[in-house]
């Protein structure tokens, strides 16, 4: 019983949630591959963030004395932006922080 154990919290914790794929030590992270549920993981959130968009809702720089500069001026504080866009793309977010991609729905 305690190598399923531990198989199933690898499982779990190398599904690429729990532990992004960039942080993943390299000499475990040959379990992802082998992974039937990080597969299904990133068929799931493929499928969910394609072709979505996603508008900013904090910037920076923020606060009362900002409030007459227009959004120009400012960058949204959310991961995987360009300086100056004000809508967070779905795809290149999975992309940029997951390394997931909607090509892979097909698994």
């Amino acid at each position: 019983m305690v190598p399923v154990g531990v198989l199933i919290m690898l499982a779990i914790i190398y599904t690429g949630f729990v532990i992004p794929i960039p942080y993943m030590e390299p000499w475990l992270a040959w379990f992802r591959y082998i992974n039937p549920v990080a597969y299904a993981f990133e068929s799931l959130m493929a499928n969910e963030f394609h072709d979505r968009t996603f508008p900013c809702t904090q910037f920076i720089p923020g606060g009362p004395s900002y409030a007459n500069l227009t959004n120009d001026y400012k960058s949204c504080v959310a991961t995987a932006l360009e300086m100056g866009a004000h809508h967070l793309h779905g795809d290149g977010y999975l992309e940029t922080v997951f390394r997931y991609s909607h090509v892979h729905l097909w698994r």
